[in-house]
């Protein structure tokens, strides 16, 4: 229920590859939390990820594949 107090990001796109000339290829951000949680985040057509993983101090768990794409 935390809403973040601190938020970064970088676009990175090469504007070369005609799929990206007018859209954004790949999003990296983070988000600070008032707990101290941080998350870091990316969100990309190019680079195949497609996992979600949270870590914390008891160990971590994740999903990959966490949402299938196809086209």
């Amino acid at each position: 229920g935390e809403e973040p107090i601190a938020i970064s990001a970088m676009e990175s796109t090469d504007r070369g590859d005609p799929r990206f000339r007018n859209v954004e290829d790949r999003i990296d951000w983070q988000m600070r939390f008032p707990s101290g949680l941080i998350a870091n985040c990316v969100s990309s057509y190019s680079s195949g990820h497609n996992a979600y993983r949270v870590t914390g101090t008891r160990g971590w768990v994740g999903m990959e594949p966490a949402t299938p794409y196809a086209g």
